[in-house]
């Protein structure tokens, strides 16, 4: 036997003997199989040991409703014996739900579920299956145990085992029913009613009962039915219809039928005798709508009944005078059967009894009313005093008009006033006032009501009388009073107001005038520009009675005048006891003057006494000297000689001379009457500052004079000043409040020599770049901050000082604005550079030192402009701070601003020429010198400013000349040069072309060789302004190589025209 087929063998014998012996309980020993085979088998006496448990059990919902789908492995078993059976359990609670929380036993055993038999699944095999009828959209938790073929029960599954159950949602029905498509509409068989019939669909299609409230929903209802007055054809198809069309009513049905068997359902409650469309949907337990319907129409059965006739019409209310208000038993919408919605009624009346006719009512109600309900309604607007008859019919919502009912009868309340009174009359006596009118002659008259005010405004009722007259006493003299009447009828009715009439009670006429004053005088004199007079006051009639509501008049004079009643410096309104003192302060008199004085007086009647006798007085002398004039101060070692004029008043007394060395706290340090005065002792270089005041004898003082200031010195002999800061610049903080100015420290002089003395920087600040600069700080350091004013902007300059006797100050830096730019400015004689801070970094150290920015006006001729037709030329140098070496350099960008100012003489010409200013934007052109020729670069006519404007990237040499500017784009000057040797070597490196372009068009520059090919595009050059600018080409091809020599065509483009010609590039 071969070697393969007794090993098969020997495999096959031992699998048999195996199972035999297992079965039968044999212990473990060896045999052979026939001669060649041996095979050692191992058996237990007996097989109990259990499978492990499920680790991996999976539920999943199930596609179908009530399904949910399990899936687990085979679990281990010892010697690979195979898994039998299975158990499983299933509940709507997990075992962490109360009451188990975590009894996994009680769990089990309360749990519902299913054992599986005889499956026979090796360890690790994939086992599914399907648990059905479940609720739908219910949660299901889920555990399972395995056991073995020789019946050993596993555990739990390990999920369930540490309380963290495998669950999932049972499957929901997602079948839709089946579409109700044969649906009928008929008129119904009572008044609001529509019968409507179909055939009863399946819950999923034509299968299974429709059914409500089932799980999961719990629905209410398995139809839904839409009755609408809109005809499909109107919102495109009955598809558009039960989403789009406006419900009339919709209705809910509860109960189905066996599939495919009549339905039918009558509709109530519908409009009668309105067109209707209906549809229906089913619903069923899984919230399916079914999908397609049909829509039939039918028109609600009518209303064909009118409401009874009303039989208890009565006048309930007759309170107000203007209305009636009635009262009736609603009767029904058919007879009196049946609430009436949507219905009316109507009134009809009179002031005598008719003949009443439906066809003709005043008032007319929409109303819904319940039937017999009590129903009330105030007819308003009638008249006062009058029988009124009233008849009611009512209609239902069909507008069937029931029969009139009965006549109701009522009576209106008295509303009619009286008429007002008339003829009022007021007249005024000794504090009263007398009334009198006219008669009523209401038959219901009852009483006049008087009412009084003194402000006619605010009025009170003093009397009811039945009389004609009335005399109001016990008043106030001298005030107004205001009186009307009112009538009032036995109905309390009161008519409008009458007229108002006034009158003021007043004593007999005043005729005797106050006696004339005789004991007037001057009785105080202690004030310079006042006396105070003084006098017996008269009686109101003569000597008797005190003036009550009178006046008193004062005439003046620095001379015995001839007196006069008409006039009077002063009048003055006034009551006064007879014999009482009077006393008046006359004030802004001369002071050191004699004055007269007259008084007369008036009752309040307005009768004036005689002139009194006249009074006389003195007033004291207020008059200060006159200001010191001349003062004049001279410094010497260690003292300051003052003098000044003379004073020339009569009764001047000394000088006062006072002084300060700040010019704000003054101290008088002599009085004298002198004209000169040396001030010894003082402090060398220190500033003293003097003013003087005159005093006369009365010690009044005089103004101050003009301050004058001088500083004590020593002999100096340096008189060189410091050399002007440069490295200047602004620069702002980073919250933006404050705004720091630097400069690099001076070490030289104005000749160049060191600054062993140097003292400080003083820093002047100005609104404006022409000035005036005013002395803020002085300082040793080299920066100085200041806060930053958002209102206004500054421009600040910086100038160094020594410490000589007197001082030697250097000139103004160039000045730093505040803008949000931080320009520098560098401003001369009608010319002005801005450098914004973006490209002003190279004047600071960007040759090794500063670079100072000076600006020199010059006379300057070219024999390519006449004589005269240059307004203004200008150097605008560059030189290093301390060796004053020329430099030459383009900025970074073309953003320095130069602006050069014309004058503008009387009658409107610029300067000595003849060009008008309204001509300037056209005649006027800015021309830059090259270093070999002038060329043209324009620039933008500034008419507010009187300036032209150019930016640029370079400085140097320019004038503004009258010059005519083109009124379109044009090339003004170029090539320059013609001739160029673009090397690298910063010598004659670009060919320019420069052009005005009033109306802002871009230009476009290209180079061509000779053959016509094109090889480069020109760049924007360093000069441009609103209506100006430059194009360059810096020899080099497209590539960025240097062309090759010889000569090449140029082009420029721009408002439709185009300017050619030719350049050469040489080596």
């Amino acid at each position: 036997m071969s070697e393969y087929l007794r090993n098969k063998l020997g495999a096959a014998v031992k699998k048999l003997l195996t199972a035999l012996m297992l079965s039968a309980g044999i212990v473990t020993q060896s045999f052979a199989v026939s001669a060649t085979v041996d095979v050692t088998i191992g058996v237990r006496p007996g097989h109990n040991i259990a499978p492990d448990r499920v680790t991996d059990l999976l539920a999943a919902t199930g596609g179908i409703e009530g399904r949910i789908e399990l899936s687990w492995t085979a679990p281990q078993t010892e010697w690979g014996i195979k898994v039998r059976d299975y158990y499983i359990r299933w509940s709507s609670s997990s075992v962490n739900d109360a009451p188990f929380t975590g009894d996994t036993t009680a769990w089990w055993n309360a749990s519902g579920g299913q054992d599986l038999y005889g499956w026979m699944n090796d360890p690790g095999e994939n086992v599914n299956w399907t648990v059905n009828g479940l609720t739908p959209a219910v949660t299901y938790y889920f555990s399972i145990k395995a056991e073995d073929e020789f019946g050993n029960l596993g555990s739990f599954d390990t999920k369930t085992q540490a309380l963290a159950q495998t669950n999932a949602l049972a499957g929901l029905d997602s079948t839709v029913p089946g579409s109700i498509v044969n649906l009928t509409a008929l008129t119904g068989d009572n008044e609001g009613e529509v019968k409507l019939a179909w055939t009863a669909p399946g819950d999923d299609g034509t299968s299974g009962q429709l059914a409500a409230n089932l799980p999961p929903y719990y629905n209410s209802f398995v139809y839904e039915m839409k009755a609408s007055a809109v005809d499909p054809a109107l919102v495109g198809g009955v598809a558009n219809w039960w989403s789009f069309a406006a419900a009339a009513k919709t209705v809910q049905i509860s109960t189905a039928q066996i599939p495919g068997t009549k339905q039918t359902v009558v509709v109530t409650g519908l409009t009668p005798g309105a067109k209707l469309w209906f549809g229906i949907k089913a619903y069923d337990d899984g919230a399916n709508w079914s999908a397609a319907l049909n829509v039939s129409s039918a028109t609600v059965s009518p209303d064909v009944m009118a409401p009874s006739s009303v039989t208890d019409l009565f006048v309930s209310d007759n309170s107000t005078a203007n209305a009636l208000t009635l009262r009736w038993t609603a009767p029904g919408d058919d007879g009196t059967a049946g609430d009436i919605t949507g219905g009316r009624f109507r009134i009809q009346y009179s002031t005598y009894a008719i003949a009443w006719s439906s066809a003709s009512a005043q008032v007319i109600v929409s109303s819904s009313m319940a039937s017999g309900e009590i129903q009330t309604y105030e007819v308003g607007s009638l008249t006062g005093d009058s029988t009124y008859y009233f008849v009611v019919w009512t209609a239902d919502d069909g507008l069937n008009w029931s029969a009139l009912s009965n006549t109701a009868t009522g009576w209106t309340l008295d509303n009619v006033a009286p008429a007002a009174p008339t003829g009022v009359t007021a007249i005024a006596g000794d504090a009263y006032v007398s009334l009198s009118w006219n008669a009523n002659t209401e038959d219901d008259f009852s009483a006049y009501l008087i009412y009084r005010s003194t402000d006619n405004s605010v009025y009170t009722n003093i009397l009811s009388t039945d009389s004609l007259s009335l005399t109001d006493t016990g008043l106030t003299n001298f005030t107004t009073y205001y009186y009307y009447l009112t009538a009032k009828d036995g109905s309390d009715n009161e008519s409008a107001a009458s007229a108002v009439v006034y009158a003021m009670p007043q004593p007999p006429p005043d005729v005797t005038a106050p006696t004339a004053v005789t004991d007037l005088l001057v009785s105080d004199n202690s004030t310079a520009n006042a006396l105070t007079l003084r006098w017996t006051a008269p009686g109101d009639d003569g000597t008797s009675g005190d003036i009550i509501g009178g006046e008193f008049r004062i005439q003046y004079s620095t001379y015995a005048a001839a007196w006069s009643l008409s006039s009077a410096q002063i009048a003055v309104s006034s009551s006064m006891a007879q014999g009482e003192i009077q006393t008046y302060e006359v004030g802004s008199l001369l002071g050191d003057s004699t004055y007269y004085f007259v008084v007369w007086t008036a009752d309040e009647s307005g009768r004036w006494s005689a002139l009194s006798n006249t009074a006389a007085g003195w007033t004291l002398d207020n008059v200060a000297p006159a200001a010191p004039t001349g003062v004049t101060a001279i410094a010497g070692d260690a003292f300051v000689t003052l003098s000044w004029n003379a004073n020339t008043e009569d009764d001047f007394s000394a000088y006062l001379i006072y002084r300060s060395t700040d010019n704000s706290v003054y101290t008088n340090i002599l009085s004298t009457d002198s004209l000169s005065f040396t001030d010894t002792g003082l402090t060398n270089f220190t500033t003293y500052y003097y003013f003087l005041k005159a005093e006369d004898s009365y010690g009044n003082k005089s103004s101050s004079s003009a301050v004058v200031y001088a500083m004590p010195q020593t002999v100096s002999t340096d008189f060189t000043a410091p050399d002007v800061p440069g490295g200047v610049y602004g620069e702002f903080s980073a919250d933006g409040s404050s705004f720091m100015l630097r400069w690099t420290t001076v070490t030289i002089n104005s000749d160049g020599s060191a600054c062993s003395d140097l003292a400080g920087y003083r820093i002047y600040r100005s609104t404006g770049i022409w000035g005036p600069f005013t002395l803020l700080y002085s300082t040793a350091a080299t920066n100085y901050a200041l806060a930053r004013s958002t209102a206004q902007i500054y421009f600040y300059s910086v100038a160094a000082y020594d410490s000589a006797a007197p001082v030697n100050e250097s000139g103004m830096s160039m000045f730093a604005d505040t803008t949000d730019e931080l320009n520098l400015w560098i401003v001369g004689d009608g010319a002005a550079v801005r450098i914004p801070s973006e490209i002003a970094s190279v004047l600071r150290n960007g040759f090794d030192e500063d670079i100072i920015v000076s600006t020199d006006s010059r006379k300057s001729s070219d024999e390519n402009y006449p004589s005269g037709r240059v307004l203004r030329s200008y150097d605008f140098e560059t030189r290093k701070n301390i060796s004053k070496e020329k430099v030459n350099f383009v900025f970074d960008k073309a953003l320095a601003e130069i602006k050069i100012y014309y004058g503008v003489a009387a009658g409107g010409t610029i300067q000595s020429l003849s060009v008008n200013e309204s001509e300037a934007a056209r005649s006027l052109a800015l021309v830059w010198f090259n270093g070999v020729e002038w060329v043209k670069v324009g620039g933008e006519v500034d008419t507010a400013e009187n300036c032209v404007r150019i930016l640029t990237d370079k400085l140097g040499s320019y004038q503004l000349r009258v010059a005519p500017r083109a009124t379109a784009f044009s090339v003004i000057d170029g090539p320059i040069p013609k001739i160029f040797t673009p090397n690298g070597d910063n010598l004659n490196d670009v060919c320019s072309f420069y052009y005005d372009n009033p109306n802002a068009f871009a230009p476009s520059g290209e180079i061509f060789d000779i053959r016509g090919r094109k090889i480069a595009d020109m760049k924007f050059g360093g000069m441009s302004s609103s209506v100006s600018g430059s194009l360059i080409w810096e020899g080099k091809t497209s590539s960025g190589q240097y062309a090759a020599p010889g000569v090449y065509i140029w082009q420029i483009k721009a408002e439709g025209r185009v300017y050619n010609g030719t350049v050469v590039v040489a080596r």
